[in-house]
């Protein structure tokens, strides 16, 4: 999982979002603000959201992947701060990552954690649990704002996510919730993450190949890595390189590859 650089939205689509948003906020009682996030989600406008789903979908890593498992096609629009529980996230263009349906409907769902003042982690179930929402931070790694990487390692060759900080600490609850969340060292996702590993570097010797003889097929080698699932084994075989660890003869031989 990788954070999300998104750039600001057309204004016209930010001043459609606004509007709902204000409709919502304009109630005093959380738990109708609740209501009617669902009522005017469910009616959304259709020609905006058809323009802010290709917005999303361009932010995709290769060929439209989602957001968190990086596997399967991104379509459905996620609240990344349900809004369930934070009915003023619910048309905030910050709010949304585009991800596949298993992802959104079996996994991440409704699922929600905060860090309490003694830095504990508390399950989100009941409304009024976030009474003193400001003061309370998000359990859930959110792409949008925050480099996931900071947080969850990965062993490419293997395959599987980590937690980067030491055990109990707060940076170590995100890390293990929101990879728990997600279930992202499913049994079918660390192999497909360990096949990437080797795709990813057998595509870049053949790119490095045929820079020098092919400029043609050196762009579709090129295009290939774009497309590929998993940019965040891409991503680790970037760090890998830059700190020394491992595949830098790579990038000094290309180093336009580390724009990739």
């Amino acid at each position: 999982m990788l954070k999300v650089n998104a750039s600001a939205l057309d204004p016209t689509l930010q001043a459609a979002l606004d509007k709902k948003q204000r409709q919502i906020n304009e109630i005093v009682d959380f738990a109708q603000q609740v209501k009617a996030a669902e009522a005017l989600w469910a009616s959304k406008p259709k020609a905006a959201f058809l323009q802010i789903r290709a917005e999303l979908a361009a932010l995709c890593g290769g060929l439209l992947r989602c957001h968190y498992c990086e596997d399967s096609q991104a379509d459905e629009i996620e609240h990344i701060w349900p809004k369930k529980f934070y009915p003023r996230k619910t048309f905030a263009w910050q709010n949304y990552l585009f991800v596949c349906g298993p992802c959104n409907g079996s996994h991440k769902r409704d699922n929600w954690a905060v860090i309490d003042s003694e830095g504990k982690l508390q399950e989100v179930k009941e409304l009024d649990v976030l009474d003193c929402e400001p003061a309370l931070a998000a359990a859930f790694i959110d792409p949008r704002c925050e480099d996931p990487c900071l947080y969850l390692g990965l062993e490419a060759e293997v395959g599987i996510y980590f937690e980067l900080a030491e055990a109990a600490t707060s940076a170590w609850q995100r890390a293990h919730y929101t990879a728990n969340v997600l279930k992202l060292n499913r049994d079918f996702l660390i192999r497909a993450r360990r096949n990437a590993y080797r795709d990813y570097l057998s595509n870049a010797q053949d790119y490095l190949i045929a820079k020098g003889t092919d400029a043609v097929q050196a762009q579709r080698e090129m295009q290939r890595l774009k497309e590929r699932h998993h940019p965040s084994v891409w991503a680790e075989i970037k760090r890998m390189a830059q700190a020394g660890e491992a595949h830098h003869d790579i990038f000094e031989a290309a180093p336009e590859l580390w724009d990739v």
